[in-house]
């Protein structure tokens, strides 16, 4: 009975931690031009963090990527299904 209580306990630890260090994984900025729904909203974070850690401004132009159609429509679907 103590070694299944031990093996409970060190499977919610081992859940736990990687519960907490996928948190800090996500929480990192991590855009792309499809992360926007339009191009003001990207120009806004590009604004936000002129260093562009994520790239949004490839081509060193000063605006973030072209949003074609598509990018725009999917990130019109992402959206829907994270709300």
């Amino acid at each position: 009975m103590q070694r299944a209580g031990t093996l409970f306990f060190a499977t919610a630890c081992w859940v736990f931690c990687s519960l907490l260090l996928a948190g800090s994984a996500v929480a990192q900025d991590q855009y792309n031009c499809a992360s926007f729904g339009s191009q003001e909203s990207a120009q806004a974070e590009l604004d936000r963090d002129p260093s562009d850690p994520s790239n949004l401004d490839a081509d060193d132009d000063g605006g973030p990527a072209s949003l074609t159609t598509t990018a725009m429509a999917e990130a019109a679907v992402v959206a829907m299904m994270e709300n």
